[in-house]
Order: C-alpha cells, then sequence, then structure tokens
C-alpha cells in the first residue's frame, strides 16, 4: 500500500489522470491544454471530490467539444464553483469591480462623497 501511494504521489497530475482521460474521451491526451486540464483534476481530488464521478457526469450531461480538455476544465469549474487562480482557468468576474460600490442600499440612495464634483 505505501509504496502504491508513494508511486502515485511521484506522478504528474497528467499522468495521473491519464488513464480517466482515456475513458472520458481519448482526445484530452492529445490537448497541448491537457496538463492544465490534469491540474484541475487533481485539485477537484484534493478538495475531496470523486474526480471518476463528477467527470463522469459532466461528460454524460453532453459530449465535450472540439477543444475537449479546454470544455471539461469550464464544465468542472462551473459545475462546482472552483476557485481557479490564473490563466484562461480563470472564470469570468460576475460584476465589474466597482459594480458592488456603486449599488445602491436596500435603504436606499448613498450620500454623495466627499469631494466628489457635482456638488
Amino acid at each position: 500500500m505505501r509504496a502504491r501511494l508513494s508511486a502515485a504521489s511521484e506522478k504528474t497530475p497528467a499522468e495521473r489522470w491519464a488513464p480517466l482521460a482515456r475513458e472520458l474521451d481519448p482526445r484530452l491526451l492529445e490537448q497541448g491544454d491537457w496538463p492544465a486540464t490534469a491540474a484541475i483534476l487533481q485539485q477537484v481530488h484534493e478538495q475531496g471530490h470523486d474526480v471518476g464521478a463528477v467527470t463522469c457526469g459532466l461528460v454524460t450531461e453532453g459530449p465535450l467539444g472540439d477543444s475537449p480538455a479546454r470544455d471539461l476544465r469550464y464544465r468542472i469549474v462551473s459545475r462546482l464553483e472552483l476557485p481557479i487562480v490564473g490563466g484562461e482557468t480563470s472564470p469570468a468576474p460576475t460584476q465589474s469591480p466597482g459594480a458592488a460600490r456603486d449599488r445602491q442600499d436596500v435603504n436606499g440612495p448613498r450620500p454623495p462623497r466627499r469631494g466628489t464634483l457635482g456638488r
């Protein structure tokens, strides 16, 4: 058991998740961005999710598109609402940075800020 755990920890995520990728869609391994997708699969695993069940469910909902590795990443991120940082795997913000600041309180409009033009 210890030897298997040690061998698994020495593998890169791309190597570790390759057998699952072959089952889901063999094209995944041919994609240049497969390592990025495998890194997300590893993150899902480390968060305690059943990677096989999650990914099989996502692929069962519909076949992966022309960019299968990216498609799978986007499905995982949107379904599990993962906080992915960096690169194209970052989910788009749901509102602009100033939107929360500009939004009115539930109690009514905010008073004007000091030092603003148009007083």
